[in-house]
């Protein structure tokens, strides 16, 4: 068994692994954006066309939210309220340059809020624009109007998230942020785990890898994340124990026993290798690479 085929098949499993267990906010993939808190009693400062546009925001009736919010800035131009939630709105209805106009708008009239500076900053972001940094930085320090910690550690993970490509030491700091605010969320060890070892800091990535085990046992990117570090050191034995813990938890996945059966069969442990590629192909009769592989066994 090629130890590069190993690394690659696990590497394709941690990928799916992680996309279906990640806890990160949909702000880090999707470009979507926070709310203020809403306001629960009537707040003489603000006109009643916001308030009545803030109740059609949470019921997601933006066809009658838009009109009140336009007719209050056209009193009001600087009323940095009704620009936000305009903003928030544009970005529901995916109106991408318009919201990010409205988010500019609402800073230009108050740029000390926390939801302006990481909405504007996610939307740059989404769209790709150089001055998304900017607004995220700023954003982590500001205070949430609401639920700090998280909204706090969404600020961060943008942050990192947008660094990973062109700063991963930067990112990597930002993770550590991330993890300060929500010291029981696995997701930014999780993250940092996979940056260091795309720079091939081994020892540091197995260490968050098993930040992450240590507050999600069952977290099968972190399983399969420890297993891959161990194969590409030829620690197949160690792999095959971490490995095992996937097949335990889920043994109805064929690539649980997959996996387990190609670091067996790296170990020369050929009739146990044999046993879990039968079991993968008798829950995926139409798994090819298996089907080889165990043909070379066999061999």
């Amino acid at each position: 068994m090629k130890l590069c085929c190993i690394i690659a098949f696990l590497s394709a499993m941690m990928c799916a692994a992680a996309a279906g267990q990640s806890s990160a906010p949909p702000v880090l993939e999707s470009g979507s954006t926070v709310r203020h808190h809403k306001v629960a009693v009537a707040d003489p400062s603000l006109p009643p066309e916001v308030l009545q546009a803030e109740t059609d925001l949470e019921n997601k009736n933006y066809v009658r939210a838009e009109p009140l919010l336009k007719q209050v800035l056209e009193r009001d131009p600087k009323n940095y309220q009704a620009w936000f939630d305009l903003g928030f709105l544009y970005s529901a209805t995916a109106r991408a340059d318009e919201s990010i106009n409205a988010y500019r708008r609402s800073l230009d009239a108050k740029p000390d809020v926390f939801e302006s500076n990481l909405n504007l900053g996610l939307m740059l972001a989404k769209m790709k624009q150089p001055d998304a940094e900017r607004y995220l930085r700023a954003a982590t320090r500001l205070k949430p109007s609401e639920n700090a910690p998280r909204n706090q550690e969404v600020a961060w993970m943008a942050l990192g998230h947008l660094l990973e490509l062109t700063n991963a030491e930067q990112a990597l700091k930002a993770y550590r942020a991330a993890a300060i605010q929500m010291p029981n969320d696995p997701e930014p060890h999780l993250r940092s785990a996979s940056l260091y070892q795309a720079q091939n800091q081994f020892a540091e990535a197995e260490h968050e890898y098993r930040q992450v085990l240590a507050l999600d046992p069952k977290a099968t990117a972190a399983l399969i994340g420890v297993a891959q570090i161990f194969a590409r050191g030829n620690r197949f034995a160690e792999a095959s124990d971490v490995l095992r813990q996937w097949v335990s938890q889920d043994p109805a996945s064929a690539p649980a026993h997959a996996a387990l059966a190609r670091t067996l069969a790296a170990d020369g442990k050929t009739d146990a290798a044999i046993s879990e590629f039968q079991a993968a192909l008798a829950i995926d009769p139409q798994d090819r690479p298996s089907q080889a592989e165990l043909a070379q066994l066999y061999n």
